[in-house]
Order: structure tokens, then C-alpha cells, then sequence
């Protein structure tokens, strides 16, 4: 039973190792955690064909406030392209939401403004609107249609500086993520990668963020989220359920904790371009 929890959550999105034991623990308490997924994970065959090396973290600048609550500020970008599929896929169209680090991921296929606005009005009609956009200068986010808009939807757009992809790093490092697992999940066909993607989605939101202290989804709804695989095995969480706190605490409480994190970023990068 350890064993399929440890699998279980490993192939959730085949984190490292220390993604993986940071996800276990969340729910479970297994003697010898980190060996028992260290074996399971040096033996993974995706994971050993797939094998990349971490990039280093952007580093701070000028950070553009991410407000008080979810839904504020998104920052969007475009991934690809990836292998065709027979629907026409080609890209991926990435959003998250700055506050929380919730993700939403759409299969495209293309990069044009038209797909952008289509996707985001279906974010609207179940979320609302932000109020502040981030992106790079894409040719879907500098058109005048999406201009356009931003404009009638009251949506502040922002770009991000030119050979600066710091600016939208939040982005950039999810970026980073979604192609390993997207290739680790759709091994047997590549082509069919697009089917995966909610489950990579699903992957981001449940694992815990040291930067929020939770995982996204815990920050953006107040409560765990069920995953498919907890119920594939019939397993109840040994730990002790999950407090529903207010919304506001929470993120009254998380912004505290992010205002110290980027004060003391400014004050380390300072010492390194002085």
C-alpha cells in the first residue's frame, strides 16, 4: 500500500524526488519516506528517458503587485510548438493567476489573438475578469484586437520588458515544468500529448509551493482538493483533514509572508549589484 501511494504520487506529474515526498506528506506519514521514493524514482523509465536538469531560478526585479486576493492579476504566455496532433494542436495557451499560482492550461492551435480572447472570456464567464494582464510582446498580446479587448473588459495590460523574461517569471518556471511532464505522460504517443494536459493542470494546482506555504489549490479555494488518484486507490488521508479557514485569513496571511519573501529579494539582489 505504501508503495502504490509513494507511485501514485510520483506519476502524479513524475516529480523529483523531493516534489514527490513534499506531495506524500501532505496526506500520509510513511517510515523511511524518502528512500522508499528514491528507489521508486531511480527506477521510473519515463523519468530515467526524460531526464533533465533544473534551470536556475529567475532572479528579482521590479516585481508588479500581485494585489491582495486571487483573481487580480494574471500573467499569460504561449508554449510551443509542440508535435501536431489530428486536432490541430500545436501550443499551449498558459494562465495563472499571480496571488495563488493557480494554473489553467488550453491546447491551441495557434498563437493569435482570436484563441487568447476565446479562452479567456471562458475564464470569465466562471471567474470574472482581472484586473491586470501580464504578457510578453507576442503578436497575440500587442494586436490591437486583444488591446481592444482589454480596453472594453476594464483590464489593465501590462509587457513585460524586452529581454527581460523575469518580469513574467511566474510564467517562465511553469513553462519550464510543463514540457518534461507533458513528455514523461504522453511517451507512448506523442502526438496525443494534449490529452495529458489536464492532468499536468491538475499536477501543478495539488503540489505544495514553499513560496505559498500550501499548494495553489488549497490557496485559491481554502480546501484540498480530491485528486483522481486518492480515490483510484480508496485511500482515507492519514493526517487530520484540512481546518476550512476564512479566505480572508488566509490570504491576509499569505500576503505577509510574500511582502517579507520580495523585501528580502530586493535587499539580496542589491548586495549582488553593488
Amino acid at each position: 500500500m505504501e508503495e502504490e501511494i509513494i507511485k501514485s504520487a510520483h506519476e502524479n506529474g513524475h516529480f523529483s524526488v523531493r516534489k514527490t515526498k513534499e506531495l506524500v506528506q501532505r496526506e500520509y506519514w510513511i517510515s523511511g519516506l524518502e528512500e522508499k521514493i528514491k528507489k521508486i524514482v531511480s527506477n521510473c523509465v519515463p523519468c530515467i528517458l526524460a531526464e533533465r536538469k533544473s534551470g536556475k531560478q529567475e532572479g528579482f526585479l521590479n516585481p508588479i503587485d500581485k494585489g491582495d486576493r486571487p483573481l487580480q492579476t494574471y500573467h499569460v504566455d504561449h508554449l510551443g510548438p509542440l508535435s501536431q496532433t489530428k486536432k490541430g494542436y500545436k501550443y499551449i495557451f498558459a494562465v495563472i493567476d499571480a496571488f495563488t499560482k493557480f494554473v489553467w492550461l488550453y491546447p491551441t492551435k495557434t498563437t493569435n489573438s482570436e484563441e487568447v480572447i476565446r479562452h479567456l472570456k471562458d475564464q470569465q464567464s466562471i471567474f470574472g475578469n482581472p484586473k491586470t494582464i501580464i504578457s510578453d510582446r507576442g503578436a497575440a498580446f500587442t494586436s490591437a484586437k486583444f488591446e481592444e479587448y482589454c480596453a472594453e473588459e476594464k483590464i489593465k495590460l501590462v509587457h513585460i520588458t524586452t529581454g527581460v523574461p523575469r518580469g513574467n517569471g511566474q510564467i517562465e518556471r511553469v513553462n519550464r515544468t510543463i514540457v518534461p511532464l507533458l513528455t514523461k505522460l504522453s511517451m507512448d504517443d506523442s502526438e496525443k500529448w494534449y490529452k495529458h494536459l489536464r492532468k499536468v493542470q491538475e499536477a501543478l494546482n495539488s503540489t505544495y509551493h514553499r513560496s505559498i506555504a500550501k499548494s495553489p489549490s488549497e490557496l485559491f479555494f481554502g480546501v484540498t482538493i480530491r485528486r483522481t488518484e486518492d480515490l483510484k486507490l480508496n485511500i482515507t488521508p492519514l493526517s487530520t483533514p484540512l481546518r476550512f479557514s476564512p479566505l480572508n485569513e488566509v490570504y491576509v496571511g499569505w500576503k505577509g509572508i510574500a511582502t517579507r519573501t520580495r523585501a528580502a529579494q530586493a535587499r539580496t539582489s542589491e548586495l549582488r549589484t553593488s
